[in-house]
């Protein structure tokens, strides 16, 4: 009878022994649940150097396309802005150079921190080829800024000037994409 009662006993886990199995899977966690948010992060950052790259082979595309028409003049030859509409939060980005155009997150028109909250690329009603893409992490400071550097609408400054026209630069959040900042 009493080598019964031993054997029911010992059958369970200690207090210790289940607070030392709670701590290991709290140390694992902390290590895991950063590197998996550093990864969502990393695979945006990714499509958006991608959708770069395809804007600019776009405008790039557009241009020839244009060489080909016999057309030579730079302001006939890139085009006056990247999408249909008015210069004010559109719904479709880019739908002038590529395929598939790129919907705006719709919070182009608003403050920086309401831009920074919400992922994706918008356009920034207050200057024209001005657009903007946000992480959606709500940090100001990680909306990166790209300008186009249209041959009428844009004004001509240091950034957009002749020699760059039909560019599609780095403005700000630069350090993100890898690239260095357009002066």
């Amino acid at each position: 009878m009493k080598e019964k009662s031993t054997i029911l006993l010992s059958r369970g886990f200690t207090m210790m022994e289940i607070l030392f199995v709670i701590v290991i899977l709290g140390i694992l966690a902390s290590i895991a649940v950063p590197r998996l948010v550093a990864n969502k992060q990393d695979a945006q950052i990714s499509q958006l150097k991608s959708q770069i790259t395809t804007i600019r082979e776009g405008i790039r595309d557009y241009a020839n396309q244009q060489r080909l028409a016999k057309k030579v003049k730079k302001k006939d030859i890139y085009p006056e802005q990247l999408e249909e509409g008015e210069i004010k939060n559109r719904p479709n980005l880019f739908e002038y150079v590529i395929s598939t155009p790129i919907k705006s997150n719709g919070v182009g028109w608003l403050p920086n921190n309401a831009i920074a909250k919400t992922q994706g690329w918008s356009d920034q009603a207050n200057y024209g080829t001005r657009y903007l893409y946000s992480l959606g992490n709500g940090k100001v400071d990680e909306v990166i800024t790209m300008d186009y550097c249209s041959p009428t609408t844009t004004k001509r400054t240091d950034r957009c000037n002749d020699d760059n026209i039909g560019d599609f630069i780095c403005v700000t959040g630069c350090n993100k994409i890898e690239e260095k900042p357009h002066p």
